[in-house]
């Protein structure tokens, strides 16, 4: 991401070589993380390959898919097209399923109260249950001394919930959730630390392709893999946090 002080000079620049009605903008792109969760079954009479190698090749294809499709603006997540990538790994490979889950990331100032709006792009799962776990779950945060993190109530409200259990309510009305468009709103929020370089917020979405907004950059983290026995129906192998560009950028 440009400073503004580099995004100053830039426009400085093409201010020379701009047609005069036309004023040069440069945005920071926002990255919508797409995070799967892959079950593969195998038969493993059709193939010569273990488990391992098999996730292996999986997750190979994972970061081809994502260097081909993802990455850059305007582009999309098909499903379809991401499970005929990883199913075509393998003969023994009889089919996949994957639930897929989205995440923003954002860095909260610590020193003054603040409110911030995070576009998921696609609508949020809710089915108006009043329920915990909810939809929505984040990484941890520490607000007047107790660690936390968000989730919602399936009617539209963040909530703020102690970590430790039992998990109790510490706000229930610390912004709102619009699952429709996708828009989550945090108000008046002053953690006094948080955990790792970023508080991330994932959702559970109620689409399957998955759509950037104008400015936004799709991109795969935390991928989880598992591989099914087809004859036991058991899982026998997984792997995790695959070396994905999604997973080494914060």
């Amino acid at each position: 991401v440009l400073s503004n002080t580099q995004k100053d000079q830039i426009v400085a620049t093409l201010e020379d070589y701009n047609v005069q009605s036309i004023e040069p903008v440069i945005i920071d792109p926002t990255y919508l993380y797409i995070i799967p969760e892959l079950k593969t079954r195998v038969d493993f009479t059709l193939t010569t390959r273990s488990s391992s190698q098999i996730l292996d090749r999986i997750s190979s294809a994972i970061i081809s898919y994502e260097n081909a499709n993802l990455g850059s603006f305007g582009q999309r997540f098909f499903l379809s097209r991401f499970l005929d990538a990883t199913d075509n790994m393998d003969d023994g490979i009889l089919g996949s399923e994957a639930s897929i889950k989205i995440q923003k990331r954002f860095r909260p100032d610590t020193t003054r109260v603040a409110s911030y709006r995070l576009d998921f792009d696609n609508g949020i799962e809710n089915q108006g249950v009043n329920s915990h776990p909810g939809y929505i779950e984040s990484t941890t945060f520490v607000v007047n001394g107790v660690t936390c993190y968000f989730d919602d109530d399936g009617f539209g409200n963040l909530r703020i919930r102690q970590f430790a259990a039992p998990n109790a309510i510490i706000n229930s009305n610390a912004g709102t959730v619009d699952y429709t468009n996708g828009i989550i709103t945090i108000d008046e929020f002053l953690p006094t630390s948080f955990s790792g370089d970023e508080i991330a917020i994932t959702v559970e979405t109620s689409r399957s392709n998955i759509q950037g907004g104008t400015n936004t950059i799709l991109l795969i983290r935390e991928v989880n893999s598992q591989i099914i026995d087809d004859k036991s129906g058991v899982v026998i192998d997984s792997v995790q946090n695959i070396a994905t560009s999604g997973q080494s950028l914060t």
